[in-house]
């Protein structure tokens, strides 16, 4: 699978941490990660040592895709989509600042790994309305008992880590 990390994971590994034991699980398992030159710019602007070095080891090892602006999927109107459903300016230009990594997620395999559960909600909320990201998996490694296992399962789609399903009972 091919995996959005955001640059949330890489601001906060600490050495023995769940989003370093995570990011490990990528390393070691076939996932692979995918960027563009704005989450390149975001990596560059807030990643710690660690983090760098697994970008390093994934690069070593060829699990990283670099995706051109023009790979990406046309998502006519998505943005105006999104933006049209905030309730308000500050929750709008939250999401207007993540909206890239939902257009990378929706041109890949449909997974985002960031520990903005702030950003997650609003989508999750513009999701009711906004049907192409409904599917979107938004996964944060620090609030899953074993992110390594889902990882080596093949980071499969459940309905819980879905944003048009986060909150719904089970």
């Amino acid at each position: 699978m091919r995996l959005v990390v955001d640059a949330s994971i890489a601001s906060t590994v600490h050495p023995t941490g769940k989003c370093r034991h995570f990011l490990d699980g990528m390393l070691r398992i076939c996932h692979r990660a995918v960027f563009t030159q704005e989450t390149r710019r975001d990596w560059r602007n807030h990643a710690m040592p660690i983090a760098t070095k697994w970008l390093r080891s994934m690069h070593a090892k060829k699990k990283i895709d670099k995706i051109a602006p023009g790979e990406l999927l046309p998502h006519t109107g998505l943005r105006n989509k999104i933006s049209g459903c905030a309730a308000s300016r500050k929750d709008r230009d939250a999401m207007m600042k993540d909206v890239h990594l939902i257009e990378l997620a929706l041109a890949m395999d449909s997974i985002i790994v960031s520990r903005d559960d702030t950003a997650r909600g609003l989508f999750s909320g513009a999701s009711k309305t906004v049907g192409e990201i409904r599917k979107v998996i938004w996964i944060n490694p620090v609030e899953e008992v074993d992110p390594c296992s889902w990882l080596e399962k093949g980071a499969s789609a459940e309905d819980r880590r879905m944003l048009g399903k986060l909150g719904e009972s089970t």
